[in-house]
This record gives structure tokens, C-alpha cells and sequence, in this order.
């Protein structure tokens, strides 16, 4: 009680009472004595008092016990808690690992089927020009043939047209020895693959600093704020905004960085168009490495491709793949949205058909016998006006024409130096 005490008067006054107590509680006991109910009720009180005593050792005891054993389950939970994350680290750990082992081993054997694939495409491209120069061979030889033949009935009165003959023999033999390529038609298979390697690692380093320019655009954002908050404090703001501008300057190197990579990919890809390979080509050989005739020229395709017959190609006119399937989704846009005008059933409707004003626009029964158009003069005006850009829009376009009869439908298509039909047959699949 005595550390209650808030001054020495009052802790003088708490010792005061307790020997007060006692001296009662003495008192009390001294005229007991000889009091037998006194003395039993004296000596309860007593052996209360010490129940009371060790019952609150006890409970003190068992709470001091029942602490000791919560801090040993709290430690023993976070030692397991801490075993089970060490556990989960090392897994993950093992995890990753494996899948890095795992993913490298795919690498690695990816690149072996791509080699193996090469080497067989080129073996087989070896061995297709091998027999194409048997092929050849055998065609000189026959020609040669021809040639000594043409000269053992050469005499005085047809010698200018065998001479003539023979040299029209020569000018084919010498074309055939002329044609091959089989070196050219690797080395671009090869440049093909090297470029397609080089396409690919511009697209994923384009995307790394497309990444990291974000970030840094998000830093200039937070910088700027940062500015604006001192400003509006009234702080100086110089160190900031010294610090902003270099950030837009990196920011400033990493889109330029980024635009020479995305120019590089667009070199890469246009000369992998102009190889011909992956990409699809207008048309086979133009160069004219080759031989003329059927089966001529090795095609190294990709599954899915498709390969048109020379006479379908030239049908085409020389238009582009990208311009042929461009035109193949328009009529496929047209055929579903205007289904009467590629079907041949519908067109007697089509061409009965009749546009009229309605009947009482020139009775008079709508509210005058007068129907007053001048409020249409602005927009008529405007109708011309936008009429006038549809007639120079249109007359510098191709000139596209239709017909419909009994055959079917027929769009031609009329440039300067070429015309390119559209027949029935290509709407309807």
C-alpha cells in the first residue's frame, strides 16, 4: 500500500492504520482468550485467511505456468511456421530449377530438330538438283544426239535451215546449262532463317525496353507531382526538376532506342518478303533460275500454304496475296450482307424494283395543296457538293463494271494496262 502513496503525511497516515490494526486485531485476541467461541472463531478466521493465501499462490502459480507454456507454443509455432516457409522456399527453389532444366533442355533440343531439319532440307534440296542435273544431262545428251543427226543429213540445198536447226539446239543446251541455283536457293533459305532469328530477338528486346520505358514514363509522372506538391508548399523545387529532366531524357533515349528496333524489324521483315520464303510469293521463280515445263523448280512449303496452278495465277492478274485475300473478305462481306445480289434467283425482283414518293406528298392532303420544297435547298446544295467529291473520287478509281444475264454475275475491274474479272464462281463457294 505504501507505494500508493503520494507523499510522506499520507504514507505516515497508511502506517498509522495497519498498527492500529494490529494493536486491534491483538486486542481482540487477548480477550479471546479463554473464550472457547472466540477462540474456534478466531482460529477459522485465521485458517481462512491462510486458505485464501495459498489458494492465491496457487492461481498465481498456475498462471505463471500457463504463461510459460503459451510463450513455449508461441515459439514452438513460429519455429514451425519458419520450417514450413524454409520448406516452401526450397521446394519452389527445386521447382524453378527443374523447370529451368526442363525448358533449356526443350531450347536445346528445339534447336536440334530445327538443325536436323535444315540439314535434311538441304540434303534433299541437294539431291533434287542432282537429279535435276541428271534430268539436264540426259536432255543435253539427246540434244547432242539430235544435233550430230541433223548434221549427217546436212547437205548443199537445206544447209542454212539445218545450220539453223542445229544452232536453235545449241541456244537451248547452253539455257539449260545456264540454269540450276541450288547454292542461291540454300543461302536464302538460310538468310531466311537467320532473318526470321533476327525478327523474333527484336521483338522480345522491343518488348524488354517497351517494359522499362513505361516505368520510367510512370517516374516522370511521380516526379512531376512531386514538383507541384513543393510548389504549391512553397518549397524550392530545383533539385526535382533537375532530376525530371533527366529522367525525360533517358525516357527521350529509350523510345528512340525503341523506334530503331522497331525500324529494324520492319527491314528484316520486308527483306524476308522480297526472299519469298515463310512469307508466301507472287509468283515462283522470277528471277528464272529454272528450267520451263512441269515440275521444275524444289519448294520448300509450310503446312497450311497454298499453291496455285499457272494458269490460276495469271487469272489473277499479278495482284498481291495480302490484295487477294483483301478482296476475298469484301465479297465475303457483301455476299452476307446483300444475299439477294449474288443470288440469281433474286435478281428479276431486284431489277423490277421501283422507288416512289409516297401518295399524298402530291395530293396536297398532308396540310396544303402547295408542297413546299424550298426548305430542302441547303440540303440539296450539300447533296451536290458531296455528289461532286463522289464523281472525282470515283473518277480516279478503276473502272468497275457489271453484268448480269442468264449466265450468272460477272464484275470486271478495268485499269490502265490490265482488267481483272470476278466471275460467279469466285462468290459462291
Amino acid at each position: 500500500m505504501l507505494i500508493y502513496a503520494s507523499s510522506a503525511d499520507e504514507r505516515t497516515q497508511i502506517l498509522n492504520a495497519f498498527e492500529k490494526l494490529i494493536a486491534d486485531k491483538h486486542a481482540e485476541y487477548q480477550q479471546a482468550i479463554g473464550d472457547k467461541t472466540k477462540e474456534i472463531s478466531l482460529a477459522n478466521q485465521e485458517a481462512k485467511a491462510q486458505e485464501a493465501d495459498k489458494i492465491k499462490g496457487l492461481e498465481k502459480e498456475t498462471a505463471d505456468a500457463v504463461a510459460v507454456l503459451k510463450d513455449q507454443m508461441a515459439a514452438k509455432d513460429k519455429e514451425t511456421q519458419d520450417l514450413i516457409k524454409k520448406n516452401q522456399e526450397e521446394t519452389a527453389a527445386v521447382i524453378n530449377a527443374l523447370k529451368d532444366q526442363i525448358a533449356a533442355k526443350d531450347k536445346e533440343t528445339s534447336e536440334q530438330i530445327k538443325a536436323e531439319n535444315r540439314s535434311y532440307a538441304k540434303l534433299r534440296i541437294e539431291l533434287e538438283f542432282e537429279i535435276l542435273d541428271i534430268k539436264k544431262q540426259t536432255m543435253i545428251a539427246e540434244m547432242r544426239a539430235e544435233q550430230a543427226l541433223l548434221r549427217s543429213k546436212r547437205w548443199f540445198i537445206n544447209k542454212n535451215r539445218i545450220n539453223d536447226a542445229i544452232n536453235e539446239i545449241e541456244e537451248q543446251i547452253n539455257s539449260l546449262n545456264g540454269t540450276g541455283g541450288r547454292s542461291e536457293v540454300i543461302e536464302k533459305m538460310e538468310r531466311a532463317e537467320e532473318l526470321a532469328a533476327q525478327i523474333e530477338a527484336g521483338k522480345q528486346k522491343k518488348a524488354e525496353w517497351e517494359q522499362l520505358n513505361n516505368e520510367q514514363k510512370a517516374k516522370i509522372v511521380a516526379k512531376e507531382k512531386q514538383i507541384t506538391e513543393a510548389e504549391g508548399a512553397g518549397q524550392d523545387a530545383t533539385a526535382l526538376k533537375n532530376e525530371l529532366a533527366e529522367l525525360k531524357t533517358t525516357e527521350e533515349l529509350q523510345r528512340r532506342w525503341i523506334n530503331g528496333l522497331i525500324d529494324g524489324i520492319i527491314a528484316a521483315e520486308e527483306e524476308l518478303k522480297r526472299i519469298g520464303y515463310v512469307t508466301g510469293t507472287e509468283y515462283v521463280d522470277w528471277e528464272g533460275n529454272h528450267a520451263n515445263g512441269i515440275d521444275t523448280v524444289p519448294a520448300m512449303l509450310t503446312r497450311g500454304e497454298r499453291v496455285l496452278t499457272v494458269d490460276q495465277n495469271n487469272a489473277l492478274g499479278g495482284i498481291a496475296n495480302e490484295e487477294l485475300v483483301n478482296r476475298s473478305k469484301f465479297f465475303e462481306k457483301l455476299a452476307s450482307e446483300y444475299p439477294k445480289l449474288l443470288n440469281p434467283i433474286d435478281w428479276s425482283s431486284i431489277a423490277s424494283m421501283q422507288i416512289g414518293l409516297p401518295a399524298d406528298v402530291l395530293s396536297g392532303n398532308i396540310g396544303g395543296t402547295v408542297f413546299d420544297v424550298s426548305g430542302l435547298r441547303d440540303d440539296l446544295q450539300g447533296l451536290n457538293q458531296r455528289m461532286q467529291s463522289v464523281q472525282q473520287a470515283v473518277e480516279t478509281k478503276k473502272l468497275v463494271s457489271v453484268n448480269i444475264d442468264k449466265n450468272g454475275f460477272h464484275v470486271a475491274e478495268h485499269g490502265a494496262q490490265s482488267k481483272i474479272n470476278y466471275h460467279q464462281n469466285l462468290l459462291n463457294r
